[in-house]
């Protein structure tokens, strides 16, 4: 459904996004999706160090995509900060 919906959008055929399966057992994200899609400059190494440094590990994924202006629409939690040094280097 994932891969028809985005495929409906036109996002897949753009070159700039791709469907990741790094959440397949949810180790990412309980709240996301098995598939998600991603950057396509961003590896499934990048995904799982970036989910360490964000809440409930809600790394940068598409939502929607307007096929004829390139919009994108991606959900993704703040990245944690603060005196506690759970920043983060990558990001």
């Amino acid at each position: 459904a994932l891969r028809r919906e985005f495929d409906r959008q036109g996002a897949l055929a753009d070159g700039r996004w791709r469907v990741s399966d790094a959440n397949a057992d949810y180790g990412l994200c309980a709240s996301y999706p098995p598939l998600l899609v991603v950057p396509a400059a961003l590896g499934d190494g990048a995904l799982a160090a970036g989910a360490h440094f964000r809440s409930k590990g809600r790394v940068p994924a598409l939502t929607w995509y307007d096929k004829r202006s390139g919009a994108a629409l991606c959900r993704a939690s703040q990245p944690r900060a603060g005196l506690t040094g759970t920043a983060a280097t990558p990001e």
